[in-house]
């Protein structure tokens, strides 16, 4: 269920997840709410209910899948500061229009829609370009590894 992935991702960023404006918050959130009431359901719709296109709001669910993944695989991360869909769409976008100068003469809404349509089962796939984005956000520095979690050998 998609509200799980969002709970856990939103468990792992302290100053939550922002998408068009609309702030997602850990604090009260967890405290207040479980992953599985009709609650967090509602706030997380209601996070997503600001975004206009049917294919932006597809690409942001898209890309909190992908963060999922990555936290679930990296339990030692966490968030240093709010997870901002927006600014990480925006780089996956960038990283796809550099990746192929056929699309250099199209204006900004063309790009964004080429980045929309591909395909989802090649290299230059959505996923592809969401993930490079975010690790890159996570080589920014905005996540911290929690000492608790590392390997050690006693």
């Amino acid at each position: 269920m998609f509200v799980f992935v969002v709970w856990n991702i939103l468990y792992k960023a302290p100053d939550g997840i922002c998408v068009s404006g609309k702030i997602l918050p850990r604090v009260p959130t967890i405290a207040e709410m479980t992953c599985r009431g009709m609650a967090f359901a509602l706030r997380v719709e209601e996070m997503l209910s600001g975004i206009s296109k049917p294919q932006y709001r597809q690409i942001a669910v898209e890309l909190l899948t992908v963060i999922a993944v990555i936290v679930q695989r990296n339990p030692e991360l966490q968030f240093q500061e709010v997870i901002n869909l927006n600014k990480i769409i925006k780089n996956a976008i960038e990283l796809f229009i550099a990746s192929n100068s056929s699309y250099d003469g199209l204006t900004l809404e063309e790009q964004e829609d080429q980045f929309f349509i591909s395909s989802p089962y090649d290299k230059n796939s959505t996923t592809t370009f969401l993930a490079r984005a975010v690790v890159n956000k996570l080589l920014e520095g905005c996540v911290t590894v929690t000492e608790q979690s590392l390997c050690s050998i006693s």
